[in-house]
Order: C-alpha cells, then structure tokens, then sequence
C-alpha cells in the first residue's frame, strides 16, 4: 500500500515539475518569451534561438583493396576476402550449379569486382570456381 501511493505521489510531483518547467506557447504558436526583470519592472523579449538544421550522416566508410584471389583454392580466397571485410559468394564455374560443400576442394577461376579496386567493406564478392583437377573456362 505504501508503495502505490509513494509512486502516485512521485508521479504528480513528477508531472508538476514537467508542467511548471516546459517551455509555453503564446496563441501564436510561439513559446513565450523569457521574462527579465529590469528596474523599470518592464518585460523584455528574449528571442528563442534559431532552429538549425542538420543533418545525420552514416559513419564514413573508408574504401579497402578488393584482394586478388583467382587462382587460389576456395577456402583460402574466402578466408582472404572475409580478412579485408567483405563478404563473397561462389558459384560454378562451368556451369554445372555444383556446390562447393568442401571449398579447398575447388579452386577460383574468377572474381566480380576485380582485384585492385578500391571498395567499402561489406560489398559482396562473386568467385566462380572449378575442382582442382579442372580447367578454369
């Protein structure tokens, strides 16, 4: 019983203080002016300050080397691509829609986009590979 009431009581204060503390508006829509007490007792307008717009913006992303990874086996090229912060797929090179269920088994034929090129991380890479003992098309 002590507790509702305690909370009853801190919410009123609580509300009270929001109330008599917000900022009021005139029926112009403005709020009102800050009043300051001159000797004259005349109230003295003090102007809100101006709304600045701005603007959020995203962390910068600074661009990373796409790694060159054709010729490597699947796995290390994976690893590699993952190292410098992007994320790949992989395909079948020859078409076939094999999947690569064990990646050092297969080697990368090529890659999208190309070695060298300066990208954001995250961009995905797309490695097409064939098995080992085949040649790339």
């Amino acid at each position: 019983m002590r507790t509702s009431h305690a909370v009853a009581l801190l919410a009123c204060a609580s509300a009270c203080l929001l109330i008599s503390c917000g900022p009021q508006s005139t029926s112009t829509g403005r709020p009102a002016s800050t009043m300051s007490a001159t000797s004259d007792t005349a109230a003295h307008e003090v102007p809100a300050p101006a709304r600045s717009d701005f603007v959020v913006r995203a962390p910068e992303v600074l661009p990373v080397t796409v790694p060159g990874v054709v010729g490597k086996n699947l796995q290390a090229a994976q690893e590699e691509a993952r190292a410098a912060g992007f994320s790949f797929r992989s395909s079948d090179a020859l078409g076939q829609s094999r999947t690569q269920a064990t990646v050092q088994d297969w080697k990368v034929c090529s890659q999208v986009p190309a070695a060298g090129m300066r990208l954001a991380t995250g961009i995905g890479l797309v490695l097409s590979a064939v098995k080992l003992e085949e040649s790339c098309p």
